[in-house]
């Protein structure tokens, strides 16, 4: 029950950007396509939220990054005293 909630409530909250897709290569590839197929007057081909898809995986992998760097492998070390 609380993953269909949580499914829900993303749906309900990102589903004006991405169309309800939460998986962000599925939702651009199909946005992509139809835009590729049908033009610029494509229904629902909305290309300006673009910077969501590259900027949220890029940001993620960074932050994930530090917080390994500084705090897992610090408390990590064998070698600290």
């Amino acid at each position: 029950m609380v993953i269909i909630m949580a499914l829900a409530l993303a749906i309900f909250f990102f589903g004006g950007i991405s169309g309800g897709g939460m998986n962000p290569a599925v939702g651009f590839g199909l946005n992509f396509t139809n835009r590729m197929m049908n033009g610029a007057n494509a229904p629902a081909s909305n290309l300006g939220n673009l910077w969501i898809y590259l900027v949220g995986p890029l940001l993620g992998a960074a932050m994930s990054g530090a917080w390994y760097r500084f705090v897992h492998v610090p408390a990590c070390n064998p070698n600290s005293e």
